[in-house]
C-alpha cells in the first residue's frame, strides 16, 4: 500500500513536469454499412460531377480556340497572295505529291526491270 501511493506520488510528480495534454476526442460510434455505402456513392456522383464539369470546361475551352481567327502580318499577307493560284487544301496537294513521287518510282522500277531482261 504504501509502496503503491509511493509510485503513484512519483507518476503524478512525472507528469506535473509534462506540458503536453493531448485532446483525446472520444470516438463517434461507427458507421454502419448502409451509412458506408451512402457516402461512397455521395463520393463517387461528387467526382462524377467533378469530371463532367472538367470535361464541359475543356469543350468550351476548345471551342473558343477552334473560333478564333489568328491575325496574319504583312509580310505574311504577301507569302500568302503568291499562293492565291493554290485552291487545294495543304493536305490534298501534299496527297497529290505523294501519290506523284509513287508514280514515278514505280515507273523507274519498271524502267530498271526492262532493262535488265534486255541485257539477259
Amino acid at each position: 500500500m504504501k509502496q503503491s501511493l509511493a509510485r503513484e506520488e512519483r507518476e503524478q510528480e512525472a507528469l506535473r513536469e509534462c506540458t503536453f495534454a493531448p485532446m483525446v476526442h472520444q470516438s463517434k460510434e461507427k458507421r454502419g454499412l448502409e451509412e458506408f455505402l451512402e457516402d461512397q456513392r455521395k463520393h463517387v456522383d461528387k467526382k462524377r460531377e467533378s469530371v463532367n464539369k472538367m470535361k464541359k470546361d475543356n469543350q468550351e475551352k476548345e471551342e473558343m480556340e477552334v473560333v478564333a481567327q489568328p491575325k496574319i502580318n504583312e509580310k505574311s499577307r504577301v507569302m500568302l497572295s503568291g499562293k492565291k493560284g493554290e485552291t487545294l487544301p495543304v493536305h490534298e496537294r501534299l496527297y497529290g505529291k505523294s501519290k506523284k513521287v509513287n508514280e514515278e518510282k514505280e515507273v523507274n522500277l519498271t524502267m530498271k526491270k526492262s532493262n535488265r531482261n534486255r541485257m539477259l
